[in-house]
């Protein structure tokens, strides 16, 4: 393997964070719970404590601070931010104040490409891209139009942060820049001052699935067809299944045929496209379900209970199956992640301020472009590959699905493929060529994501690597030789490109440790997502499983029945696979075997006839 056993080389890392109690790990974490909040008594919001059913964008989750989580709201910090000025300029300089190196000299020579596949499948990319697409998006900063920045070659206007073509880059001698603009600030969107520069989250920071929903209100209406609680969808001759809706906003790189959903980079390439329509049908099958149950039952309440009972699917899914193989077996119980025993969840904490942290926006929640091959497989029903597609034709390009048997084989090849090995390396495609959507005026193609994601750090001021290495129980270092837990060819690649170890980059840094032994990831970046998902749980009060409010909660026996469902079993009721592996996110063999779909467990849904206090609240009226 890439990374050597011999080579591990903190020993202090299970003698800090690791290896305390359990308890006493979560008090540690807890103390630090209040480091990135904030009081802003410019917000009225009014909340009805009675609502049975979560907002669409978020607001009135905390009855106490109804816009925490909440769309467009800021993102919160681990660390205090280290901007360039005190007006929020990028960091631009290092720790001896000369001028930091070249993101795209960084990705050269750092994150040049290289594949090595592990026994992951690509599930655990594509599932946790659509977890991430349902937490965070940040906006660019806009002109006078309205419309995204232009921002050209040798522009003078601060909010172009565009990556000069270095001398060493090959790819792109006939460029003069990579373009880039800077992320739009919450000030003026949020009203509320903050000390110091901090972007919008454009999306809520729940786990909701509101990449199947939307953030506000105006997206959630235009997805429905007000007919039995269900979502849009389309279909197209010759093809089994019901798809997305189609129609392309104002501005899309998929200008001739595009999908819509509840987030908008939903056409980026062909599996985030069908994990959209997977839970889009999950959806459906479940609002049906419930009709037939119960005849009587309204459009709205169909839809919100649907909505409800997809949403634990998703959330059990996530954190008991997803989590445990992404960040291990001991992070995952120290953050308390997982479900344990048949009863209430009663850890509900509404001083947990759950907006998204920026260190995981930026930094950890980016692991994917590191396992992300350079091809998807799609295999037939007798498990005999039909193509290899490259990521070149992949991008952009959902048109893909619409062949017989496209989604499924899509879905077959993702659990086939392997991912790649958790490192610094991003394949060819993503490090050189990558197409990206930066406004109607900004070029698309020859993007390089290292260099992209070096330099948004950098322009929200996120802080060296270094200064999150203790959270993680990592000791800072103070020099080269104290850089623990990262591979030594990668420090000697660093050493190129940074003067001190306190300038590296967080992206950078997170991406080159090395993978915990019982984990995809490395220790800072499991614990900055760690953290995140613990915010996630602790701090929802529509969590599926919390027992503290007999006002929303599920009955144990609901709870029962949704902590039988997996993604595999999703995957079978929502397509036309009749044969999967139990459990989708590692490759076929040892105990992974394929089996029937009809012997997989499945969540009867009979137990919400009796759904409970939805039934009765008037959700017609106006607060």
């Amino acid at each position: 393997k890439y990374y050597s056993a011999k080579e591990y080389n903190d020993k202090t890392f299970y003698s800090s964070l690791l290896s305390l109690d359990v308890y006493a790990a979560r008090k540690a974490i807890a103390d630090r719970d209040h480091d990135g909040a904030f009081e802003c008594q410019y917000v009225d919001i009014r909340c009805d404590p009675y609502n049975p059913w979560r907002s669409i964008d978020g607001s009135c989750n905390n009855l106490n601070f109804p816009w925490w989580g909440a769309t467009n709201t800021p993102y919160k910090r681990l660390l205090k931010p280290n901007y360039g000025s005190k007006d929020g300029a990028p960091r631009y300089l290092g720790k001896d104040g000369y001028p930091l190196e070249n993101p795209r000299t960084i990705a050269l020579k750092v994150h040049y490409p290289r594949d090595i596949f592990i026994d992951i499948s690509n599930y655990v990319t594509i599932f946790g891209q659509f977890i991430f697409h349902d937490l965070s998006h940040f906006g660019s900063v806009l002109g006078e139009d309205g419309e995204v920045l232009r921002c050209k070659c040798g522009s003078q206007n601060p909010d172009c942060i565009n990556i000069p073509i270095p001398k060493i880059d090959y790819y792109n001698q006939d460029k003069q820049c990579l373009v880039q603009i800077r992320s739009r600030p919450s000030y003026p969107e949020f009203n509320c001052y903050l000390p110091y520069r901090e972007q919008i989250n454009e999306l809520n920071s729940w786990m909701d699935l509101s990449t199947v929903y939307g953030n506000t209100d105006q997206v959630a209406r235009d997805l429905r067809t007000y007919e039995g609680g269900k979502l849009r969808t389309s279909s197209f001759k010759g093809i089994d299944g019901e798809f997305l809706p189609t129609g392309c906003p104002a501005y899309t790189l998929t200008k001739k045929f595009c999908f819509n959903a509840g987030d908008n980079r939903v056409n980026q390439y062909p599996l985030l496209t069908s994990m959209h329509t997977i839970w889009l049908r999950e959806h459906n099958r479940i609002a049906d379900a419930l009709w037939k149950i119960n005849p009587e039952w309204d459009d709205e309440f169909l839809y919100q209970l649907a909505r409800t009972i997809a949403i634990a699917e998703y959330q059990h899914i996530s954190y008991n199956q997803y989590l445990p193989i992404l960040l291990g077996d001991q992070i995952t119980d120290i953050f308390g992640l997982r479900s344990y025993g048949d009863g209430f969840f009663m850890g509900y904490d509404p001083e947990i301020f759950p907006n998204v942290a920026n260190e995981f926006s930026t930094g950890a929640s980016r692991f994917g472009h590191a396992l992300t091959t350079p091809f998807e497989s799609q295999y037939d029903s007798y498990n005999n590959l039909v193509k290899n597609n490259s990521l070149v034709n992949l991008m952009f390009n959902p048109r893909l699905l619409m062949y017989p048997d496209a989604l499924e084989g899509f879905l077959r090849g993702c659990q086939k493929d392997a991912a790649n090995w958790f490192s610094p390396h991003l394949t060819d495609y993503l490090s050189n060529y990558v197409k990206h959507d930066i406004g109607p005026h900004n070029p698309k193609d020859g993007f390089s994501l290292s260099a992209w994601n070096v330099n948004r750090g950098r322009d929200h001021g996120v802080r060296s690597y270094n200064d999150y290495r203790p959270l993680a129980g990592l000791k800072k270092a103070r020099n080269w030789n104290e850089l623990t837990y990262i591979p030594k060819k990668a420090i000697e690649r660093m050493k190129q490109v940074y003067a001190s170890v306190d300038d590296i980059d967080l992206w950078t840094g997170l991406v080159s440790e090395y993978p915990l032994p019982d984990g995809v990831l490395g220790p800072t970046s499991a614990y900055i997502l760690a953290r995140g998902f613990r915010d996630w749980k602790y701090g929802d009060r529509w969590w599926f499983e919390n027992g503290h409010d007999e006002k929303i909660r599920l009955s144990l026996e609901q709870i029962r029945e949704v902590k039988k469902t997996s993604l595999a079993r999703i995957i079978c009721d929502n397509s036309n696979i009749d044969k999967i592996v139990p459990n989708v996110f590692l490759v076929d063999g040892k105990s992974n075997y394929e089996v029937n779909c009809r012997d997989l467990d499945y969540v009867d849904l009979n137990v919400f006839k009796w759904f409970g206090p939805g039934q009765n609240y008037d959700y017609k009226k106006k607060i």
